[in-house]
Order: C-alpha cells, then structure tokens, then sequence
C-alpha cells in the first residue's frame, strides 16, 4: 500500500457518507486489496445497472490472450513507456514479473494468464499517462 493510502480512503469514505454515495464499501476493499474479479465474482455495489446473464456467460466463454505487441502509441514511444512503467512499479501499481509467460502459465493454468496492450496518452499541457489495455486480451469482460 502506498504512503499515505490509508488517510486518503478514510477521507474518501467520510466524503462518500457526506454525499450518500451507495458504495459504501468501496474505501475498505480498497484498502484490503480488490481482486480482478476474473475467477470468483466481487460483490455489486449496486452503482451500476447489472449486465444481462446471457452476455456475460458468452464473454466469459471467450478465451483469454496473450498480445504480443502494443498499441501504437506505446510502440512509438517505447522509451516514455518503460519510464512510466519504472516509476508505476516504483509506487507499487505494478510488479515486474521475471519469469517466461510459460512459466505464469505453467503455474496459474492457462485461462487464467493473459497478457493486454499498453498505450501511452499524450495530450497539451498534461503529463504523459500509461494505459493498460486488458479489453484486447479480453480480460476485462471476464470481470464480474
């Protein structure tokens, strides 16, 4: 957990009981630690409309992927990429893995390894921003 993450979601939680927010209990899984939700569901807030049955049985189905390459925008700037990778696992958002993709798969199974593209957002007058794409290795739908 970051510095100072435990004072920032105490003032989270104490902003969401000011305004009424139903998720009350989005502060204390974060601070807990949320899982991808991939394999076992996490709980529904109630924030949002829940997605219809028949839909998520079909992209559950679909098989995961391993990208091999990036978005365009990380391969054109593959340097800023690995800069702001450096500096997102120096705050403890990410963690390099070492080891070969066989050895992840060899060691959670299959289905449960995938590998999504990464972007790199450049706009005016702001800073560079690394975007983690799990939509294309169809990670994402699997959520629930």
């Amino acid at each position: 957990m970051s510095t100072g993450q435990p004072f920032l979601l105490g003032i989270l939680q104490g902003f969401q009981e000011l305004t009424g927010d139903v998720d009350t209990e989005l502060p204390q899984l974060l601070h807990q630690g949320v899982r991808a939700g991939t394999h076992s569901s996490i709980k529904a807030s109630g924030a949002f409309a829940p997605e219809a049955r028949e839909r998520r049985l079909e992209l559950v189905s679909e098989e995961v992927l391993l990208c091999d390459e990036n978005w365009q925008s990380a391969e054109e700037h593959a340097e800023l990429v690995i800069k702001l990778l450096e500096a997102d696992r120096a705050e403890g958002f990410c963690v390099l893995w070492e080891e070969d993709m066989q050895t992840a798969i060899d060691r959670w199974g299959h289905d449960r390894v995938a590998q999504g593209k990464l972007a790199v957002v450049l706009e005016e007058g702001r800073d560079p921003r690394l975007i983690g794409d799990q939509t294309a290795c169809r990670a994402n739908p699997r959520a629930r």
